[in-house]
């Protein structure tokens, strides 16, 4: 990824990035912020403490919540001329 990029994401209840990633975790902002790499956020009400505190000591990492979505599972679909969001859930 080019330096200075913003990566968007889209994230709903299930955001388990960071577990997935692992040990990894660590390398992977090392990387992200010699880069100068953002990352913006968008998630649900029931994910946003924790993304509060994440975003304090995460340099460049900012978050959104989507008022209306409490929890629930997010779906993207992204086509040449346009971006479907589904959400599902309460």
């Amino acid at each position: 990824m080019p330096e200075g990029s913003t990566v968007d994401v889209i994230g709903g209840s299930e955001n388990q990035f960071i577990e997935i990633i692992g040990e990894e975790m660590e390398e992977y902002e090392k990387i992200r912020n010699r880069k100068n790499i953002h990352v913006r956020l968008l998630t649900t009400v029931d994910q946003a403490e924790r993304f509060k505190k994440m975003s304090a000591v995460r340099k460049n990492f900012v978050f959104r919540v989507i008022p209306f979505l409490q929890s629930g599972i997010t779906d993207a679909d992204i086509w040449p001329d346009g971006l479907v969001l589904k959400f599902y859930g309460d």
